[in-house]
C-alpha cells in the first residue's frame, strides 16, 4: 500500500496524472474550521474538456467536479471490481 503524498498542482513530482484513479484526503484549511472531519473521496483529476490548452486540473470524483481548495493529500488506488 503506498503512503499518502500531499498534493502540489504546481510541480510535476508531487500529483497524479490525469485520469488516474486515487483517493483524496480532504483537511480543513485553518484552525477556524479544526471542528470539520477530514473528507475522503475517490476519483481522478483531468483538465477542463472545454478548454483543450487549459493546464489547469480539475478533480472528478464522487460529488462532481470540484476544484481543489483544501489542504490536500492523496494515494494512487488500484482499479477494483465490486462485483
Amino acid at each position: 500500500m503506498s503512503e499518502w503524498q500531499r498534493l502540489e498542482l504546481t510541480s510535476v513530482c508531487s500529483k497524479p496524472s490525469p485520469k488516474q484513479l486515487v483517493a483524496l484526503r480532504k483537511s480543513p484549511v485553518n484552525g477556524q474550521r479544526a471542528f470539520e472531519a477530514e473528507v475522503y473521496d475517490i476519483g481522478y483529476f483531468q483538465t477542463d474538456p472545454h478548454v483543450p490548452s487549459s493546464r489547469k486540473l480539475w478533480w472528478y470524483g464522487a460529488h462532481g467536479c470540484q476544484d481543489t481548495t483544501r489542504t490536500i493529500w492523496w494515494r494512487p488506488v488500484h482499479a477494483f471490481d465490486s462485483m
